[in-house]
């Protein structure tokens, strides 16, 4: 028998470190690895729902490296809590960047805005969770994997009216209440604004209250502004703090909002009790748990799979997960298309971004759904909703409306 040198084995063993040590090697499987980044809330005032929409998109990637769905690539994510701050925008950037990040997840509205001149001059592309119209009307490197907060709410302004009885009920009394300084929430405040004024005898605007971010105190005066309203637009999380004192004061309305809602489900009727909750009105795209399709199938087994023990209390704090399971499967389906384009080894922001201009929701995960698409000038790809009413005798929400086609304009 030939026994090896003790010269070899050193000299294999030193061939071996350096295979793996070479730039842009998937280690020991032979895979390139491509990084995208991610700048997110874990521990600010969004981190109820947001830690939920982070799971989400560890799973997916952890999936589509497990069954090998973007052939010898194997994906990475670098994760930056912003803790809702807007000046660690820039330094969260920087952080992804220094990593190797190709692209980079968003999530606050001000957080893409601050970066969407970095964004274009690195060729990086952004693709952010929240975005207005504004934003996009001159998109350069955004791309939204959701859709915008003011057609979301005037969508679901729209279906309202047209489920009210009009001739016995009057015109109804709608109110708004909000935080200020996030751009999501003074998107909303224009859209509601714009749909009454263009929809005369549709809507009775009493007034839209609000406080600045973060702010946990609601003024009695403030919240009898909107006690003779029937209808009450809020955006959480916030908006669970105006629910409480509007409810201790003896008012009550229904309550409604669009997709930034469902996510703080268990946040809160944790806070205001389901019973104050009873009849709220909200949106999503992604659908609820209590649903059968291949998106949310897919989130359930994703839950079984990886996270099994924290699954119920996943599934009972709202919709966040299923919701970023669907955008996360957006995001890694474009890459995927970039890697057939032009190669593993040739990814860069380009080859991203004209994967992404491409992008069609296409294949088994999203049956049951309209298509939807991204484009060179349409930046976001959600284009219609279900509408859900919270009941209280279930403690769930039940879907009331199938899809309804997103709105624009007024």
């Amino acid at each position: 028998m030939v026994r090896p040198t003790k010269r070899a084995v050193t000299v294999l063993l030193a061939l071996i470190l350096a295979a793996m040590l070479l730039p842009g090697c998937g280690g020991s499987e032979g895979r390139v690895t491509i990084t995208i980044g991610e700048i997110i809330d874990l521990t600010g005032p969004g981190s109820p729902a947001l830690r939920n929409l982070h799971l989400a998109l560890v799973d997916v990637i952890r999936y589509f490296n497990d069954e090998g769905l973007i052939p010898g690539v194997k994906m990475k994510l670098v994760t930056y809590d912003d803790r809702a701050d807007p000046a660690r925008a820039i330094p969260g950037y920087d952080w992804c960047r220094e990593r190797g990040a190709k692209a980079v997840v968003t999530v606050y509205t001000h957080v893409t805005e601050t970066l969407k001149p970095f964004a274009e001059r690195d060729k990086v592309p952004l693709f952010a969770h929240a975005v207005t119209m504004s934003m996009l009307e001159n998109p350069r490197w955004i791309f939204s994997p959701s859709l915008p907060s003011g057609p979301d709410l005037m969508t679901l302004l729209k279906w309202i009216s047209e489920q009210w009885d009009y001739d016995a009920e009057g015109i109804p009394k709608l109110g708004r209440a909000a935080w200020t300084g996030e751009p999501t929430t003074e998107e909303e405040d224009k859209a509601m604004r714009a749909y009454v004024q263009a929809n005369p005898g549709r809507f009775e605007l009493v007034a839209s209250i609000s406080i600045p971010q973060g702010s946990l105190v609601w003024s009695a005066s403030e919240v009898a502004r909107l006690k003779e309203c029937d209808f009450i637009a809020t955006m959480q999380p916030g908006g669970s703090y105006f629910i409480k004192k509007f409810e201790d004061s003896g008012y009550h309305a229904t309550y409604i909002g669009g997709s930034g809602v469902a996510p703080f489900v268990r946040f809160v009727t944790d806070m205001v009790g389901w019973n104050a909750v009873d009849g709220y009105l909200s949106t999503a795209p992604a659908g609820w748990w209590t649903q059968t399709s291949p998106v949310i199938n897919q989130a359930k087994q994703f839950l079984q799979r990886y996270r099994a023990g924290q699954a119920a209390e996943i599934m009972t704090s709202g919709n966040t997960y299923q919701g970023g399971m669907q955008a996360s499967y957006v995001i890694l389906e474009i890459l995927r298309d970039a890697v057939a384009e032009v190669g593993a080894e040739n990814i860069d922001g380009q080859a991203i971004y004209n994967a992404a201009v491409k992008y069609k929701t296409e294949g088994t995960i999203w049956e049951g759904r309209p298509q939807w698409s991204l484009t060179e000038t349409q930046r976001y790809l959600v284009r219609a909703v279900g509408v859900y009413e919270w009941r209280a005798a279930e403690r769930d929400l039940v879907r009331v409306a199938n899809w309804q086609t997103l709105i624009e304009r007024p």
